[in-house]
């Protein structure tokens, strides 16, 4: 699990003790589907309790990030889902993000392997 994380370029710190799993939730929370922010709310302070009452009554270790670089590619990736996100909810409508990012990360990894084997013929 911690490989597949540093494969998206996410640098641990060296000794740093952590749950690989709640980098999980943190991910899934992140790539759900959008809401309307009325239907949305309840779930979203779910999510924020969880997180302060870790912070605030879990292990130490949760107090700082375990993370020594969170890449640049990561940030835009963040800000595409957030504007995503956003917009769907202020229109009041729901909205398979995921779906959204395959449709166009396919159609690309699929142009780069046609371009690839072009190449080799």
């Amino acid at each position: 699990l911690i490989r597949g994380f540093e494969s998206l370029g996410l640098s641990f710190k060296d000794g740093e003790v952590f749950e690989p799993f709640v980098f999980m939730e943190i991910f899934r929370f992140i790539l759900r589907d959008s809401q309307p922010m009325s239907v949305a709310r309840d779930e979203v302070e779910r999510f924020l309790k969880a997180g302060d009452d870790l912070y605030w009554k879990g292990p130490k270790r949760y107090q700082k990030s375990p993370l020594s670089m969170l890449p640049g590619d990561m940030l835009y990736f963040g800000k595409a889902l957030e504007l995503l996100f956003m917009v769907s909810s202020q229109l009041g409508v729901q909205h398979p993000i995921l779906q959204t990012l395959l449709r166009r990360s396919f159609t690309l990894l699929r142009g780069r392997v046609q371009d690839d084997a072009s190449r080799l013929i």
